[in-house]
């Protein structure tokens, strides 16, 4: 299975949000009171990195949309542009009643 590149991006960042989101609950319920201080903020500031890990892979998928969207609107204004001129040049060149 050949994922493209905005599938990798959504697939990676459900990942990670999913790590970060598990590991939420696990420290909220499973691991409350079994680590020292420093072990309990060493998981809090891993589980705080995946989700920014997974903000900034939303942010990356949400530019790399913004500009395929700029890039096919750029690309259907000029293919309607060349339309039209063909339109106009057809209509000239045509037979005058």
């Amino acid at each position: 299975m050949s994922l493209n590149p905005q599938q990798r991006r959504r697939l990676a960042g459900a990942l990670v949000l999913g790590l970060a989101l598990l590991m939420l609950l696990a420290g909220e319920t499973l691991l409350k009171g079994c680590f020292g201080p420093l072990l309990m903020l060493a998981y809090w500031l891993a589980c705080f990195g995946l989700a920014a890990v997974a903000m900034i892979i939303a942010i990356m998928d949400a530019s790399a949309v913004a500009r395929k969207t700029a890039d096919e609107r750029r690309e259907l204004a000029t293919r309607t542009i060349q339309e039209i001129e063909q339109s106009l040049k057809n209509r000239k060149g045509g037979p005058k009643p």
